[in-house]
């Protein structure tokens, strides 16, 4: 959830330059920097009025942690040509998971020195954490890199007790090409030529696989558009030496795509916004028919590259970790969400959050909001877990103590949903045709009052006595079709009457709030639907016309159902 004391005009610089990349056509690969360049700084803009900053992603990691760096471990050697990983181990390690980490830059570019800061990050978790260095096209051509990288993952095996890892359990993340070699690993299948011979005695397969915004069809789309069309710019043809219609099958071997069968690991998606996140749309319904795990995950005002910079550094590697924990099997390790001197301590426990050194002013601690909802919230030390108030304001979450509270004092916050700080907003992802959930704790909430309200017995968008207030959800539809609206809204005894619109793009739906006898008894009811043509982002808006009486109503959930 993300409030803000003002409204709408801030976007408008962000909409309009949005408005206009959709509409165009670019024919020159300096029209399209130009445009990628003024939404870069539309986007830069648009944070900055949200009070949000950028940073590169190595300003977000500590390296002040229990993790043992081995650097420059030389995995593999070719003639003179030494190939080289950074290893991460947890210094309690005990048979943990492994993860690769796969730079990116187009085949031709990049090292892994740029991906650390991920690698160290998901090496706080408890995962054993590699950085791979793997030859690019202007070293070697196709197949030498994915031969790199699979020898990488043989490597580890073959190492698994100097490291302290599972060699059961590995998975790979990797960003843009990274990301396309991280899929063309788990679609090796068993092909010597994409995995090269050293170490043979060890497998190549993967558990799980993360991809970046990476691609996974050469031979069709905008590689090869690009292969066939502006072939002097093309990193593709770098990288394999010939144009897509000079060598089609090199192109196939190369595409994870065609690849994909029953014995494909998990490969799941995560990506900005503003970086074409139907691209990978064909292969996450082949991996569906195939009852293989995939997941989508969103980000807002992302570009390609996000992952490497704040605000969407943190989002994403804790949403990677998650998913690698539940493929790999892996209970999370606890990460520090904030820490430091007249602060009261934040720890995640996943379930849960610990508040240590409680700095509490006239009984008062004050914690950053999140996007979650939360269960109760009471002092560890109390054995019947007596509920503590908990107050949402706009920007933070006000949790009240009992007198005499001491500063050693630990308070427990039980969480329904991961702890994802609430000032970058959050996209709701469709997976394949499933139900579109709106939950009140994915809004983006605007003007004076309105907010998400965490607490067990509300979990609702609520406070909404300001007329001009209003709310957003930012979706990403994958299945194109007409959905109908379910809204879950609640209203006290005698307030019902307000006038409603819920708007998407050109679409209204308008309806009458209904008195349900109480702002938190929440009634399902079927009022309009919407019809999305295309997949891709589209916002879903509610907006008061006329309001009854004290206040409009709460809402827990929208529901958008396809029509079958």
């Amino acid at each position: 959830m993300t409030s803000h004391p003002r409204i709408e005009p801030r976007t408008t610089l962000y909409l309009s330059v949005l408005l206009a990349i959709c509409l165009s056509t670019f024919t020159t690969p300096s029209a399209f920097a130009q445009s990628n360049q003024q939404l870069r700084e539309a986007i830069s803009k648009e944070l900055q009025q949200r009070g949000i900053k950028q940073a590169p992603a190595n300003k977000a990691v500590t390296t002040t942690d229990q993790v043992m760096m081995h650097e420059n471990v030389v995995y593999h050697q070719i003639g003179d040509r030494k190939l080289h990983m950074d290893v991460f181990v947890p210094e309690n390690a005990k048979a943990a998971p492994a993860i690769m980490v796969i730079h990116g830059g187009g085949w031709s570019g990049g090292d892994k020195e740029r991906f650390r800061p991920l690698t160290r990050y998901l090496a706080q978790y408890g995962f054993v954490t590699a950085a791979v260095e793997y030859r690019l096209a202007g070293e070697a051509l196709f197949p030498a890199g994915i031969q790199d990288c699979n020898t990488a993952v043989r490597f580890l095996r073959k190492e698994a007790s100097k490291y302290s890892l599972d060699p059961r359990r590995i998975g790979a993340i990797g960003g843009s090409a990274g990301g396309h070699l991280v899929a063309l690993m788990a679609t090796s299948n068993g092909n010597q030529e994409l995995l090269g011979k050293t170490y043979s005695n060890y497998s190549s397969n993967l558990q799980s696989t993360i991809v970046l915004a990476g691609p996974l069809d050469l031979l069709t789309g905008s590689v090869a558009e690009k292969s066939r069309e502006m072939p002097e710019n093309s990193n593709a043809n770098r990288w394999l030496g010939k144009t897509v219609d000079q060598a089609p099958d090199l192109y196939r071997l190369a595409s994870p795509l065609y690849r994909i069968n029953e014995s494909t690991p998990a490969i799941h998606f995560l990506l900005g916004e503003h970086d074409d996140p139907a691209r990978n749309q064909p292969a996450r319904s082949k991996l569906a028919k195939l009852n293989q795990g995939s997941t989508l995950q969103v980000y807002r005002f992302g570009l390609h590259g996000c992952w490497n910079t704040t605000p969407w550094f943190q989002p994403l590697a804790d949403d990677a970790a998650r998913l690698f924990a539940a493929d790999l099997k892996q209970t999370l390790a606890p990460r520090n969400l904030r820490h430091g001197e007249q602060l009261t301590n934040i720890i995640n426990h996943h379930d849960h959050l610990i508040l240590t050194g409680v700095n509490a002013s006239n009984g008062k601690v004050e914690i950053p909001r999140y996007h979650a909802r939360i269960g109760k919230t009471y002092l560890k030390n109390d054995p019947n877990k007596t509920p503590l108030k908990v107050t949402p304001e706009i920007e933070t979450w006000i949790i009240s103590t009992p007198p005499n509270t001491p500063t050693s004092a630990e308070i427990v916050m039980e969480l329904l949903d991961p702890a994802v700080l609430g000032a970058l907003p959050s996209v709701v992802a469709q997976q394949g045709s499933d139900d579109i959930l709106l939950n009140a704790h994915f809004a983006e909430t605007y003007g004076e009052k309105l907010r998400f309200e965490p607490q067990p017995h509300k979990n609702t968008i609520g406070y909404w006595v300001n007329p001009s207030d209003w709310c957003r959800w930012r979706i990403y539809v994958e299945t194109p079709g007409v959905y109908d609206l379910t809204i879950h809204q609640g209203c006290g005894k005698g307030h019902g009457g307000s006038e409603v619109a819920i708007k998407s793009n050109a679409q209204t739906i308008e309806f009458v709030v209904e008195d349900t006898g109480h702002f938190q008894n929440f009634k399902p009811r079927k009022i309009g639907h919407f019809n999305f043509e295309t997949p891709g982002m589209y916002n879903i808006d509610i907006r008061p016309i006329k309001k009854a009486k004290v206040a409009i109503m709460d809402v827990r959930l929208m529901e958008l159902r396809l029509r079958k």
